[in-house]
């Protein structure tokens, strides 16, 4: 009994204790947890900086790589809180991670399969603005546009804050214009065109008003925009109607890029930016059928072989249609015909959680009949119909690797190596008289092997400094292999034959870079940066002779091996600076100063004579210096974003090709390579994206371009009848081009684009889509003398795309027009005395329409 009372007695005792005991613990945990925690305040700003702004004031060290941290924003924090719960407020929805390495020490990253390259924006939706936590997606929603990041300085970052004139079209953007080629979004562009080239292995590309007429075959001399492919340099191929395949992102930006891009970017670069693989299998299939008996199909898969390790993404892509153009003379109504595949394998291999690999392997093999140009006095000018009596055609064959390692050091900075490999092959049959005459035809066939080699160091973000630094190396080997015919209808039957050409032309090129930002407070930015490129250019061999052998001697031309020739010895340093203003996170500023270099070029037609040799074998170094002013801002929660720029670039010694008449052998004519002696080009962009509701969008911009030769005399007249000139009195087929609008440069160039998407319930959506591109007059890229001849009245294109998507966007039919109006304007056009003298055009394609399905999986 004693013992029992005792037990309640001590029971009931242990139960008080423990319950004062709890009671006081939870009166005091809040207490003791704010003595543990701490007092942050952390305004709304840059992800960078906030997480920089954590760790001077929870005095902690945070390491975390600034490709990770670039393009994106943190919400404020204020109150008392944990490192680890203002961490994980900061990175919520951004799919990033953080681990604890030691006592102080945080380490931020992405899940192993996640990193990012600075070749992409990453295959996964975060980056992109795309937010999983409900919350966090709800904020995204109501701002109207998600993020677009670009790696147009060499490091990731949101497109709003990159002090450069941008057009970026991601993924999605192709989707909704039903896009496959870079030609297919060209015209929505401002200030920049590109016509329909010459042949298909060719693309003319005109950015702010600077354009080299350069053939492809001629392949000592370069065009002045370069293109690269996940950060390789293409060199001289490039198709722009090639389909780009499973991409991620496409960059066009404009102006000189010297400093990070290099040589012969001295109007602008073409950034393309595969799709990575990732960690989810999934894929998609696109079909598409129109008429001229178009068929397209396109497949992507990605397959994660070792979760967060190791994944594969493949695509390919097989195009075929017919021509629309009909040859009468050879009774061929297939003339310009396309069938053509190309494929991408792509692996990605993460080691670690602070290196990555990506191999890359790409291929393309097109050929079809050419379009080339109309005789109109043969065809009675009639849109569509040529008069040639040889075969036209053409052939494309790419191969290309790239291999890019990157690794993450635990202070922040980032060293890559990005090695390049390319092949490629292209041949071209023309009939060069463009008449019923059996007079002169080609069949040329020209190659160029490419190696590259870039080793970059990137800086973290989140100090007062980050940089980006490099060394380049560039090695190109060009040979070609061209014969040429002699018809009896151009000097007469006793002159029947062929001249056999053969050259080659090797380029070497070096360089070191490095470009800056010096954050002067959170607002004031200046960067600037330099480059120093020095290039060696050769011929180690140009044969010509013909058969039968007395030929080449009645034209006037030296038989055999001509070359060595002069090594062409370039260096130059090209830079930037400028400074930027960022008044809010949606309102930035910026002005700048550039420079820009293209390497000296030869003349390397279809012969040379001695005379080519000693005074027209080679070209001077092209130059520029832009200045520029630009405003990028968001308005109305991001339902409406801005930018403008407006551009003053004064061009040296710019590169122009010209056609001397009076030239060459009993009338053929000569090309000519010289040197304008000065242009100027100004001009300003706007570009508008504006979501008045979820379901309407509009997209519209606007190029106002003056481009000019402000001295360039001693130009050969395309049409010369034996008058005295106009402009400098004399007779002698010389003209003074000064003052003239330089070829491809018209002064206005606009888009439009409204895209209305129609919810129907759990049946999916509506999506409907008008395109409107417009181009002012211009004068065609050989009109160098703005004859009348070269002319091209301004058009518009209408274009249209409308169907059904799935709710879970699994699949969709579409119905797409282009050209809706089938309007039958000019795109190119001059005047030719090749032979015999002539009016020569081109016009802009047909109406094409189809209709597309697409599966996702």
């Amino acid at each position: 009994m004693f013992k029992t009372t005792l037990q309640k007695k001590k029971s009931f005792q242990g139960f008080l204790v423990r319950t004062v005991s709890i009671a006081a613990l939870t009166c005091l945990l809040p207490v003791m947890a704010q003595a543990q925690d701490l007092s942050l305040h952390i305004k709304k700003q840059s992800l960078a900086n906030a997480v920089t702004e954590l760790s001077k004031q929870a005095d902690i060290v945070i390491v975390a790589p600034s490709e990770i941290l670039s393009g994106k924003k943190a919400l404020a924090l204020k109150g008392y809180m944990s490192v680890e719960e203002a961490l994980d407020q900061l990175l919520k929805g951004t799919s990033l991670m953080y681990t604890q390495e030691d006592e102080g020490t945080f380490v931020v990253s992405r899940p192993l399969m996640q990193k990012i390259s600075y070749n992409s924006s990453s295959d996964f939706e975060a980056e992109l603005g795309v937010y999983e936590d409900d919350e966090r997606a709800d904020e995204v929603e109501s701002v109207g546009f998600e993020e677009i990041v670009v790696t147009a300085t060499k490091r990731a970052q949101n497109l709003q804050d990159v002090p450069i004139s941008i057009s970026a079209f991601t993924a999605a953007d192709f989707k909704d214009a039903g896009a496959n080629s870079f030609k297919d979004l060209a015209n929505s562009i401002p200030n920049v065109i590109l016509p329909d080239s010459f042949s298909p292995v060719e693309s003319d590309i005109s950015i702010r008003g600077i354009y080299s007429d350069v053939v492809a075959s001629e392949i000592g001399f370069d065009v002045g925009y370069g293109v690269y492919l996940d950060g390789v340099f293409l060199g001289k191929q490039f198709g722009a109607n090639a389909d780009l395949g499973d991409i991620e992102r496409l960059e066009v930006l404009r102006g000189p890029q010297g400093t990070l891009f290099g040589k012969n970017t001295i109007s602008g670069a073409i950034n393309i930016i595969s799709k990575k693989p990732g960690n989810d299998l999934e894929g998609s299939v696109e079909v598409d059928a129109g008429n001229f008996d178009l068929f397209r199909v396109r497949g992507s898969i990605n397959i994660p072989i070792i979760e967060d390790v190791l994944a594969v993404r493949m695509s390919v892509s097989k195009v075929r249609r017919d021509g629309y153009v009909k040859n009468i003379t050879l009774n061929d109504d297939n003339v310009g015909s396309v069938d053509q595949v190309s494929g991408r394998i792509h692996f990605a291999y993460t080691p670690s959680d602070s290196t990555r690999a990506y191999l890359s392997l790409d291929g393309l093999d097109s050929h079809g009949t050419n379009y080339s140009l109309e005789n109109i006095e043969e065809n009675n000018n009639r849109p569509f119909v040529t008069t040639v009596n040889a075969e036209s055609s053409y052939g494309l064959k790419n191969f290309g690797a790239s291999l890019i390692v990157e690794h993450d050091f635990h202070n922040g900075y980032m060293v890559s190596s990005t090695t390049g490999l390319r092949k490629d092959k292209s041949s071209l049959r023309n009939d060069e008289d463009l008449s019923l005459i059996d007079g002169f035809s080609s069949d040329n066939k020209w190659q160029q092997r490419t190696f590259s080699q870039e080793l970059r160091l990137i800086s973290p973000v989140g100090s007062w400094y980050d940089f980006v630094a490099g060394l380049h190396y560039f090695n190109q080997n060009n040979d070609r292999d061209l014969i040429t015919t002699l018809g009896q209808d151009w000097v007469g039957p006793a002159l029947v034959g062929k001249v056999f050409t053969k050259n080659s032309v090797d380029v070497r090129s070096w360089a070191a870079y490095i470009h800056a930002n010096v954050h002067l407070n959170d607002e004031l930015t200046l960067f600037g940066g330099a480059r120093y490129t020095k290039e060696k250019k050769k011929i180690p061999t140009f044969n010509q002779f013909t058969s039968p052998a007395f030929i080449i001697g009645v034209f006037g031309r030296p038989s055999g091996e001509l070359a060595p020739f002069p090594e062409i010895n370039d260096d130059a340093v090209t830079g930037t600076a400028g400074i930027r203003y960022e008044f809010s996170d949606d309102l930035m500023i910026y002005t700048s100063v550039s420079s820009g270099f293209k390497s000296g070029g030869y003349t390397s037609g279809f012969t040379l004579t001695p005379d080519n040799i000693t005074n027209d074998l080679i070209v001077k170094p092209e130059l520029v210096t832009s200045y520029e002013v630009g405003l990028k801002s968001s308005w109305l929660d991001r339902r409406l974003t801005m930018n403008l720029a407006m551009f003053y670039m004064d061009y040296r010694d710019l590169q122009v090709r010209t056609f001397d008449p009076t030239g060459g052998f009993n009338g053929s004519g000569a090309v000519l390579l010289r040197n304008a002696a000065s242009v100027t080009s100004k001009g300003v962009e706007l570009e508008l994206i504006a979501r008045p509701t979820d379901q309407l969008t509009f997209n519209a911009s606007v190029g106002y371009l003056d481009s000019t030769f402000d001295n360039y005399t001693g130009v050969p007249v395309s049409v010369f009848g034996g008058a005295a000139d106009a402009n400098d009195g004399a007779i002698d087929g010389f003209t003074d081009a000064s003052g003239n609008q330089v070829p491809l440069a018209p002064k206005w160039t606009a888009n439009m684009a409204a895209q209305h998407e129609m919810p129907l319930g759990d049946d999916g959506t509506w999506i409907t889509r008008l395109d409107y591109n417009y181009t002012a007059s211009r004068f065609d890229s050989g009109g160098v003398t703005n004859e009348p001849e070269a002319f091209i009245p301004s058009f518009g294109l209408l274009n249209a795309r409308m169907g059904y998507r799935s709710n879970d966007d699994r699949w969709g039919v579409y119905l797409w027009a282009k050209n809706l109006t089938d309007e039958r304007k000019i795109q190119s056009s001059g005047f030719s005395s090749f032979i015999i003298a002539k009016q020569l055009v081109k016009y802009i394609e047909p109406r094409t329409y189809g209709v597309s399905l697409k599966y996702n999986f």
